[in-house]
């Protein structure tokens, strides 16, 4: 039996000596690694969501209870170990990653701990979380605990470091901030040791029905700062260190990341291959693709390694395999199926959904003279819509339709037979003039 005489666990919070408490935290963190180790070498998709939901998670009932001016680094520990377990299961196994800069290893860590709402992959810093927690958590006992002000002697030591940790992580007021400035009280450090503040604060917030939960509210305006902040560094990073794509996506209200990582695996549809799950995820982090040809080498201009095509079809920088699938636009066979594969399998996933909808009648690729309700027949739909017409082509066309519309809606007759018959030879001459174009109708893809 071991005697402990300098602290006690309350309700699973440690409560005594600054060692004590220490030591508790410690070991709590070290019974959590044991998840961490558990993800490594799990198929990613599965491993992304066991430390988005039970890893990530997990330490912050400590974070409210424990101070960060003592416990801080333990959390900044932990959450160091879970961020590189979620990079390596983006390798893998038998595959190397090409080098790359540490600011751009920086910039994909920070867009992997923000949630899904800014476009992260949602695995929260238990690090940036523990001093928004442990604000909130005194903040919001001022509520409930009426003895809570007769012991705020020994809490003293703590306030002013952990809201001046709380105004470090907002930065200067500003839009993304607005909403917690009554909370915060940016003049007075020692804002915590005032319960009354804090009630007054929620009465406050309850008459003007705005969310009175003060961690979510805290967290919520710290990550759009952190989003904003990592917006800014991409319109400010030189061209070969991002593209206009990164600032597009980063900017626009995609919401690709939340459907992509929240999608229920019980729907075999939402499973992806581990190649292409890291496929997906890396360029999402604006990583560079995993080494395949074994052939990375530094590109002026840009700061990480690439492989280039074996093929002797590009040259010059056209041969680079680029994190933005550039390669793309040359002739290259591979890249070309990859692409017209994306483009095809996109339309069955749009198919699928449409069927969902009740009503909705869905099918890929119909016929054109169906699509158009047989105002053309089959035939005429081959030489008036071909894939990829000429400009002259196409205003010949125009004038053929446009009398031909005409045309149809003639009385039957000689007349109309003979218009028809006219128009019909004017095809069959537009069609044997241009040998060249693609005699392919054009169709619809869903």
């Amino acid at each position: 039996m071991v005697i402990i005489t300098d602290g006690m666990k309350v309700g699973g919070a440690p409560l005594g000596m600054d060692d004590y408490v220490r030591g508790f935290v410690r070991d709590a963190l070290e019974c959590m690694e044991e998840r961490i180790i558990a993800v490594q070498g799990l198929h990613p998709q599965i491993g992304f969501g066991l430390l988005r939901m039970c890893v990530a998670s997990a330490p912050i009932f400590l974070a409210q209870v424990t101070p960060p001016l003592l416990t801080a680094d333990l959390f900044v520990d932990f959450n160091t170990k879970m961020v590189q377990c979620g990079l390596d299961l983006l390798v893998l196994p038998g595959a190397e990653e090409p080098h790359y800069s540490d600011a751009r290893r920086s910039r994909a860590i920070r867009r992997l701990q923000l949630p899904m709402r800014h476009k992260g992959a949602g695995i929260s810093s238990i690090a940036l979380r523990h001093p928004l927690a442990y604000f909130s958590s005194l903040a919001g006992s001022a509520l409930v605990d009426d003895v809570l002000a007769e012991h705020m002697d020994g809490l003293t030591r703590f306030a002013a470091d952990t809201h001046t940790r709380v105004i470090s992580m907002l930065g200067p007021r500003c839009d993304h901030t607005e909403d917690v400035e009554d909370i915060i009280c940016r003049s007075n450090p020692r804002i915590l040791l005032n319960t009354q503040h804090f009630r007054d604060v929620i009465e406050q917030r309850e008459e003007d029905k705005k969310d009175t939960r003060i961690q979510r509210v805290l967290t919520h305006a710290v990550e759009s700062v952190r989003a904003a902040q990592l917006h800014k560094e991409l319109m400010e990073a030189k061209p070969g260190h991002m593209a206009d794509s990164d600032l597009v996506f980063a900017c626009s209200k995609d919401r690709s990341p939340q459907l992509f990582f929240t999608a229920p695996l019980s729907d075999k549809y939402n499973r992806v291959t581990p190649f292409e799950y890291v496929a997906w995820t890396r360029r999402l982090l604006q990583l560079p693709p995993l080494m395949r040809l074994n052939n990375a080498e530094e590109r002026d201009g840009f700061d990480y390694h690439m492989e280039h095509c074996l093929g002797n079809h590009a040259h010059g920088d056209d041969r680079y395999l680029d994190l933005y699938g550039s390669h793309g636009n040359g002739n290259c066979g591979p890249s070309s199926h990859g692409i017209h594969k994306g483009h095809s399998l996109m339309k069955y996933v749009y198919a699928r959904f449409g069927k969902m909808v009740p009503g909705v009648l869905v099918e890929v690729e119909p016929k054109t003279h169906k699509v158009l309700w047989d105002q053309f027949s089959q035939a005429q739909c081959r030489q008036l819509f071909p894939k990829r017409p000429s400009k002259k082509r196409t205003q010949d066309v125009k004038d053929i339709v446009d009398e031909l519309d005409l045309a149809m809606k003639l009385t039957e007759g000689k007349d109309k037979r003979d218009k028809v018959r006219d128009l019909t030879a004017r095809m069959d001459a537009l069609n044997t003039a241009n040998t060249k174009e693609d005699k392919k109708a054009v169709r619809l893809d869903v």
